[in-house]
């Protein structure tokens, strides 16, 4: 099942991103295809309200997503309301403060993927 697919099946509510209406699924679909029962690690840069997140936590099933958001606000809203997933981080920091030994620090290393939507 494709990232549009799964979008379409549980819709906006489910899955809380602009990603489909800027169609960058359609984007993501062609770069993924094939990946979506690798182990991939996915960094995504910008959490909002975290429907992304999910939706590619979701896509790779076997996978791993990890996401950081400068507003605190952001992330003390999910901390408060966590989406209920395996394999799903949310941190606060300075996206500036983010480069190599970041992400050598991370379970896995350097992801696979990095998505900048911050």
């Amino acid at each position: 099942m494709t990232l549009v697919e799964l979008y379409q099946l549980k819709g906006v509510t489910y899955y809380s991103t602009d990603k489909f209406q800027h169609r960058y699924l359609y984007v993501y679909d062609e770069l993924f295809k094939g990946l979506e029962n690798e182990h991939i690690s996915l960094f995504e840069i910008g959490y909002a309200s975290g429907g992304s997140a999910k939706l590619f936590a979701d896509f790779f099933k076997k996978g791993s997503v990890r996401c950081i958001e400068i507003n605190p606000l952001l992330v003390y809203t999910w901390e408060a309301n966590p989406i209920k997933h395996r394999r799903l981080t949310v941190e606060c920091k300075d996206a500036t403060t983010i480069d190599e030994a970041y992400f050598k620090g991370l379970p896995g290393g350097v992801p696979d993927i990095i998505i900048d939507d911050g």
